[in-house]
C-alpha cells in the first residue's frame, strides 16, 4: 500500500465514553499532545477528567498545547445558548479550566505546557496524541464529548490527518497565549 492509500479513519466511537480507555493509556506514554476543546472541563479540569491525571504527574516529559474557547469572545455567547447555558455559568467553566491548568503548570514536572484562547465559534474538538488523533464535532444539538469520536491515524499523504493537524497548527498560531 502506498502512503496515500493507507486508511486515516481506523474507528468510530459513540461517543468520547467508549474511547475513554484508549485515550488514557496513550496520553499515559504520550510525548506530545494537542487538544482543541471549548471548556475542557471533562478534558482536563477536573480531577477525575479524561487527561488530568497524565498532566499532574508524568514518568516522562510531555510537550501539551490546548487551545480553549476564549470567555470574552462572542463565540462563547453563542455557544452558552446553543446548549442552553447561561453566558456567566458557561464563561465561568472556561476560566475554571484556566485557573486550574495555572496550577498544574506551576506544580507539574515533566509537562511544557501552553494554553491558548481561540475566539472562533467551535466546530471541532480535536484530541492529539504522537501519531493518533480523535476527532468530534460541536453542534447546536450536543456537546463534544456525546460526538461520534473518529480515530485518525497518522498518514504522510492523509488529508484527514494533515488537515485536522493544519487548523490546530493554525488555530494555536493566531490564539491568544495565556499559559
Amino acid at each position: 500500500m502506498t502512503a496515500a492509500l493507507v486508511p486515516e479513519i481506523s474507528r468510530h466511537f459513540a461517543g468520547q465514553a467508549r474511547v475513554a480507555a484508549e485515550i488514557r493509556r496513550r496520553a499515559a506514554v504520550g510525548e506530545e499532545l494537542d487538544l482543541l476543546a471549548v471548556r475542557g472541563l471533562g478534558l482536563i479540569a477536573l480531577n477525575d477528567s479524561l487527561l488530568r491525571s497524565w498532566l499532574d504527574s508524568r514518568d516522562k516529559p510531555l510537550r501539551a498545547r490546548i487551545l480553549l474557547l476564549d470567555p470574552d469572545c462572542d463565540a462563547a455567547g453563542q455557544r452558552a445558548a446553543e446548549i442552553g447555558e447561561s453566558p456567566a455559568t458557561f464563561t465561568a467553566g472556561i476560566k475554571y479550566t484556566l485557573a486550574r491548568l495555572e496550577e498544574v503548570a506551576a506544580a507539574a514536572t515533566g509537562l511544557d505546557l501552553e494554553v491558548r484562547l481561540y475566539t472562533r465559534l467551535p466546530v471541532w474538538r480535536i484530541l492529539r496524541v504522537d501519531q493518533l488523533m480523535w476527532v468530534g464535532s460541536f453542534a447546536a444539538a450536543w456537546e463534544g464529548h456525546e460526538s461520534t469520536m473518529h480515530e485518525l491515524v497518522y498518514s504522510e499523504r492523509g488529508s484527514l490527518w494533515q488537515g485536522f493537524r493544519r487548523q490546530i497548527d493554525d488555530l494555536f498560531a493566531h490564539a491568544r497565549r495565556v499559559i
